[in-house]
C-alpha cells in the first residue's frame, strides 16, 4: 500500500496513517487535489495541514459544492486525518508568523479561506483567514491593525 509522507521544515517527515486510503478515495469519486495549505504556529512550527480538493466536473449534489478539504495533524509521531485538539486560546490564524512578521501599520485582508490568503499573499498582500469556526478562533494578533 502506498504510504506518502508530508515534509515539514519543523517536524519530521511521517507516514500518514491512513491518510493515504482518504486521499485515494477523494480521486477515486473525482475530486482532484488543489493545493495543500499549512497552518503554523507563531514561531512558524506546521500545525496541520489542509489539502483542498476540486471536482471540476461534477457537482455534488447533496452539498452543491465543487470544492473540498482534508485536514491532517501530526500526533507527535504520526500524521493523521482529521483537526488537531484546539488550543487553550483558540486556532491560530492562517498566515500567522507572516502577520506578526508585518509592521502594525500595514493592512490585513481577512478572506473566507486559505486560498485566498494564499492569492492574495502571492500578489504582496497581508493575508489571512480564520479557522472554519471563527468563535474557535484567536483573533488577538489582529489586535490594533487595520
Amino acid at each position: 500500500m502506498y504510504k506518502p509522507s508530508i515534509p515539514s521544515a519543523t517536524v519530521p517527515s511521517a507516514t500518514l496513517s491512513g491518510v493515504g486510503d482518504a486521499v485515494t478515495q477523494k480521486m477515486r469519486a473525482g475530486w482532484l487535489p488543489a493545493g495543500v495549505h499549512t497552518w503554523r504556529a507563531a514561531d512558524g512550527k506546521a500545525l496541520f495541514h489542509r489539502l483542498r480538493f476540486v471536482r471540476p466536473l461534477r457537482r455534488d449534489p447533496a452539498s452543491g459544492l465543487n470544492e473540498c478539504s482534508l485536514t491532517l495533524h501530526f500526533d507527535g509521531k504520526h500524521w493523521r486525518a482529521g483537526e488537531p485538539p484546539a488550543p487553550p486560546r483558540g486556532r491560530p490564524l492562517f498566515m500567522l508568523p507572516e502577520l506578526l512578521a508585518a509592521p502594525a501599520s500595514r493592512p490585513v485582508h481577512i478572506v473566507e479561506d486559505e486560498a485566498a490568503a494564499s492569492a492574495l499573499s502571492s500578489l504582496g498582500l497581508l493575508a489571512t483567514a480564520a479557522d472554519a469556526e471563527p468563535d474557535a478562533t484567536d483573533w488577538s494578533p489582529l489586535r490594533g491593525r487595520s
